[in-house]
């Protein structure tokens, strides 16, 4: 595979996965064509992730309303204050890049994981200066958000192939919320 494939690729496999999470937050998130909105004021995730084949950065922008919205109630008590939004949008960063090295998995890829960060704003173009950069937009809620992904390939022999589905894995697991 070439890089440029490579990197397609993984830009697909982050867009499947962005859309699986949000999904099984709400059935009714929409993938928008184009991204058109300024980040600059929004919270803002990002989390790195690498091996010696390849370097992955995720950003997430996500405005506070939606982040209030998605956020996980417990026995019918939500605490949504900045620092709850904060741990929340760290925490959606974390679960989308174990989604993401899950996935990866099954092409022998073994991310090691960052932590996330958080920042009001955030560019949402952030280049490697050898890679490549995809974001995409989606609505949830009415409220459009954005999640992108940076990727940096070291292997130019790097094989990736899809992943097959494994009837005795156990299932990824997922958020229930009230």
């Amino acid at each position: 595979m070439s890089n440029t494939q490579v990197t397609q690729y993984l830009g697909e496999l982050f867009e499947t996965t962005c859309t699986e999470l949000f999904r099984s937050i709400n059935s009714d998130v929409i993938t928008l064509d184009n991204f058109d909105f300024d980040t600059s004021d929004i919270p803002h995730s990002q989390m790195d992730a690498g091996c010696n084949d390849i370097e992955v950065i995720i950003h997430l922008h996500v405005p506070f309303s939606t982040l209030a919205m998605t956020y996980p109630v417990h026995s019918g008590v939500a605490i949504v204050d900045e620092i709850a939004m904060e741990d929340w949008i760290c925490e959606l960063s974390n679960l989308l890049m174990g989604k993401l090295k899950h996935r990866l998995s099954t092409s022998a890829i073994d991310l090691s994981l960052g932590l996330p960060s958080y920042s009001i704003g955030g560019k949402s173009n952030a280049l490697h200066s050898n890679g490549e950069y995809f974001i995409f937009s989606f609505e949830l809620y009415q409220q459009t958000f954005a999640a992108g992904i940076s990727i940096e390939v070291f292997n130019n022999d790097l094989l990736l192939s899809a992943p097959k589905p494994d009837m005795s894995a156990v299932p990824d697991g997922n958020i229930e919320f009230f």
